[in-house]
């Protein structure tokens, strides 16, 4: 289950961990954008990037990743401002009732059933906020960065399956992870520390693969590989009319070894 921060903690996030929160709202905003009927539930920082969970008819495969980043990287250009603004709890229900929190519209019969259940999670008493990017408007305590012009070093890694607040019985979402670092060089030392990582992995090293190794192998080697060695059986099983390769017997005159003829010695009579 997924620890909800208070808003002192979530003060203390690093401005890498700001820029990734804040590159997972632009990644929902590419997403609903392709696809509107997407409903999201949460989106934080992690060690290595962000992620967001969300439920849509759409599954999401890698194919689809050039599609959001192009989308991402538009939303990234057009600089739009991340501004913050406090709601009262029967405001930002009323909001997730009509579908536009967590939405780039009112959605009239598809509400907002993720954030109508985190806003009853949130402790009466505590500040309810919600982050507006474009036309975007989600549920959160912050921080971001000022603008989404920050979020253009970003790349989506992997989509998963997770569960609502680690919960079986709530249903399976789907998860989409990303990265993003403050400069495009910072990103491709992490992509390049990742690829030589898995070069490196003892599971793909023992893996063996023929067709990769054919693949590898140069062209003449391959070639040579296929002859059949000099004094080797045939692959296909011998006929019975073919004399070499029938089981010599005793009673068979060819089993026996011919012997060289003698020399005679001593001397001649």
């Amino acid at each position: 289950m997924n620890e909800r921060k208070t808003l002192d903690e979530r003060q203390q996030m690093s401005d890498l961990e700001r820029l990734r929160h804040s590159c997972a709202h632009v990644m929902a905003t590419a997403i609903l954008r392709i696809w509107p009927d997407a409903q999201f539930a949460y989106g934080p920082p992690i060690e290595n990037g962000f992620y967001y969970d969300f439920d849509m008819k759409h599954r999401l495969t890698p194919d689809d990743f050039e599609k959001i980043e192009a989308e991402m990287k538009k939303i990234a250009k057009e600089n739009q401002k991340f501004e913050r603004r406090t709601i009262s709890r029967d405001e930002a229900k009323a909001m997730a009732q009509s579908g536009r929190l967590g939405g780039l519209s009112e959605r009239p019969g598809n509400p907002s059933r993720f954030k109508l259940d985190l806003i009853d999670k949130i402790p009466e008493g505590e500040e309810i906020s919600c982050f507006q990017n474009g036309e975007f408007i989600d549920l959160c305590a912050g921080p971001h960065v000022g603008y989404t012009s920050k979020c253009k070093n970003v790349k989506l890694m992997s989509v998963s399956s997770s569960f609502y607040m680690g919960d079986e019985s709530k249903g399976q979402l789907q998860r989409l992870y990303g990265t993003a670092f403050e400069s495009k060089e910072l990103l491709e030392e992490h992509l390049n520390r990742l690829e030589e990582a898995k070069k490196r992995d003892h599971r793909r090293l023992g893996r063996f693969n023929p067709k990769e190794q054919l693949a590898q192998r140069p062209a003449a080697l391959t070639r040579l590989a296929r002859r059949p060695r000099a004094g080797s059986r045939p692959s296909s099983p011998p006929r019975a009319s073919d004399r070499r390769w029938r089981r010599p017997t005793r009673a068979d005159p060819r089993s026996r070894t011919p012997r060289a003829p003698r020399r005679a010695c001593g001397r001649r009579r």
